[in-house]
């Protein structure tokens, strides 16, 4: 069964929503608004679908049309305006009335980890892309990505301060939050280089590259966060190439 919690201050607290009994439900993330309620990404009835709890009560959306898979989505992300964002095999937006599912970002087995919606024409996508075959252990090439309202644009060469590895998650950090102006912080993981954790800053007009804290192990950030009215972020990742018994998670406050 899949369960919803809410942290009330002093601890965990179930919260109950249509569909918790029912077979086959997921939850796979929860995303608060500004008012206080929360998005949920998964699966109910055999659909794609959201869960938007206000803490009283809980609904669904209709599920997203003609989605091509049976995996439940990788994250839901909230734009400035309200609109939810699924992440997953599928993307696509809901406005409150229908869904719009936005256009694959092109590339080959590329796989989309993270969105950064600051309006319907400005959406960042990270991941990474393998591309056609290869050894065992190939590692992805790096994706950044920004739709426009119409198509997907690679961002790529000089603008990426590394280009194989990939990008885990995205977050918006600052005040700014208009198209073309909201600053951001992306991170991941950097093949060639993964003494620190490796981040890029979006200023609102380029891409620069910025290092964490070396400590001397290898790293890979799996999520970040900004935090509010700052330009900086916490990020939480793991060490890598240390077998399963040495792996340890890491948290980093960043900038």
């Amino acid at each position: 069964m899949a369960r919803l919690l809410r942290w009330d201050g002093a601890g965990w607290q179930r919260v109950p929503y249509p569909g918790e009994e029912t077979p086959g439900t997921e939850l796979t993330w929860a995303e608060t608004a500004d008012d206080g309620s929360v998005w949920v990404a998964g699966r109910f009835e055999d659909g794609t679908r959201l869960l938007h709890h206000d803490g009283e009560a809980g609904r669904w959306t209709p599920p997203v049309p003609g989605a091509s898979t049976a995996e439940g989505p990788a994250r839901v992300r909230l734009s400035p305006s309200g609109e939810a964002h699924l992440v997953g095999r599928d993307l696509a937006r809901w406005d409150g009335q229908g869904w719009t599912v936005l256009p694959a970002v092109p590339g080959i087995r590329l796989v989309v980890t993270d969105l950064l919606p600051f309006a319907p024409d400005d959406v960042w996508a990270v991941g990474g892309a393998f591309g056609v075959g290869g050894p065992p252990g190939k590692p992805p090439g790096v994706v950044l990505a920004r739709f426009d309202g119409s198509a997907w644009s690679h961002v790529s060469g000089d603008g990426l301060p590394f280009s194989v590895g990939a990008l885990q998650a995205i977050c918006a950090v600052g005040t700014g939050r208009g198209p073309g102006t909201g600053a951001a912080v992306a991170a991941g993981w950097d093949f060639w280089d993964d003494s620190t954790a490796p981040y890029l800053r979006w200023d609102g007009a380029a891409w620069s590259g910025e290092r964490g804290e070396a400590n001397g192990e290898d790293v890979t950030v799996r999520d970040v966060c900004g935090v509010p009215g700052t330009g900086g972020a916490w990020s939480v990742g793991h060490t890598r190439n240390t077998g399963p018994e040495q792996t340890r998670f890491r948290i980093e406050r960043y900038g």
